[in-house]
């Protein structure tokens, strides 16, 4: 089995540095640290590395202080895990030093992933990264703390839109039954993932709702924000995380776009995307390059916003035929 080989793996190899794709969400936090973790507690020497630094809002994850974005080219490492992630491309500045890590772990949920690791252990069933690395915290008969229940919580709880996306399963809640009975206080998780934003952040939804439009007689809903937007508000790109559940929550709809403008660059197009049907939208994305689920996916859309918008709703409404 797959996640002996793993167990394997991580026992053999003595310095580890894991990573996780760029704008990193819980999930692919949550993973990290718990996998960070796991390796300490069987004796390992372990750095996390990622494109970019931690977003303030998930500072309640006790740990992520030590997550790194830079790293010098002098840099080795005798393996590497990586969490959360279908793609190296995925993992941004960081990919160069995975390109020189002799033994890759690759961990993932997406359908899409490339299977780039020496083993690849990828469950489209599982709801979330986390609940893999709960798995193999169980597997390894590795004790699960308070802290990492709290990590393997948080991740299950964002990637399952708390617990209401077709993702969930009894599988999941069962686990989530047991994090709980290890302290952790499901109100304070989600009050600092859900509760707890910045007055700007607010602004800038408010500022992207006013985008919100429907199309394809309201099977496609849409909605976008901007450098503009970003910049007016003051807000990083974090801030625009769960801002696809707007359009996700119009009634009738099928599937929902969300259009955020990267800062940076011109005419290019960040894109999230969700099912509430039987549509893939990862087939949707794979058409500009991206992956994911079936019922959430991203992709990059070059264009201006009136041809990125154009081309997704085209493609949109090819995959709706295909469930006509």
């Amino acid at each position: 089995m797959v996640i002996n080989e793993i167990r394997d793996a991580l026992r053999k190899y003595d310095n580890f540095v894991v990573t996780s794709h760029i704008d990193p969400e819980p999930d692919a936090l949550g993973s990290e640290l718990a996998v960070y973790e796991l390796l300490k507690r069987l004796g390992k020497m372990v750095t996390i590395i990622n494109d970019k630094p931690v977003p303030e809002e998930y500072d309640f994850l006790e740990g992520t202080s030590l997550m790194r974005h830079k790293y010098e080219k002098s840099e080795t490492y005798g393996a590497a895990v990586v969490v959360d992630c279908p793609t190296t491309k995925r993992t941004g500045s960081v990919r160069p030093l995975l390109e020189k890590v002799p033994f890759i772990v690759n961990i993932d949920h997406h359908i899409s992933n490339e299977k780039f690791g020496n083993i690849n252990w990828v469950n489209p069933d599982a709801s979330c990264a986390g609940e893999m690395i709960y798995t193999l915290y169980k597997a390894m008969d590795v004790e699960i703390s308070r802290k990492v229940a709290l990590y393997i919580y948080t991740a299950i709880l964002t990637d399952t839109g708390s617990f209401n996306y077709t993702n969930t399963s009894g599988v999941t809640h069962a686990i989530t039954s047991e994090l709980i009975g290890y302290g952790i206080n499901p109100y304070q998780v989600s009050h600092h993932v859900y509760e707890n934003k910045k007055y700007q952040d607010v602004k800038l939804l408010g500022d992207a709702i006013r985008t919100l439009g429907l199309a394809l007689k309201g099977k496609v809903a849409y909605m976008v924000c901007t450098k503009r937007m970003l910049k007016k508000n003051g807000s990083a790109i974090s801030a625009t995380q769960d801002f696809v559940n707007i359009p996700r929550s119009v009634k009738g709809t099928l599937i929902a776009l969300f259009l955020r403008e990267e800062p940076g660059k011109n005419n290019s197009y960040r894109v999230s995307l969700r099912s509430r049907g039987n549509v893939s939208v990862n087939k949707i994305a794979a058409q500009f390059g991206g992956g994911g689920h079936k019922y959430a996916a991203g992709c990059i859309v070059k264009g201006t916003l009136q041809i990125a918008k154009r081309r997704l709703i085209e493609a949109a409404r090819e995959e709706l035929e295909r469930y006509a």
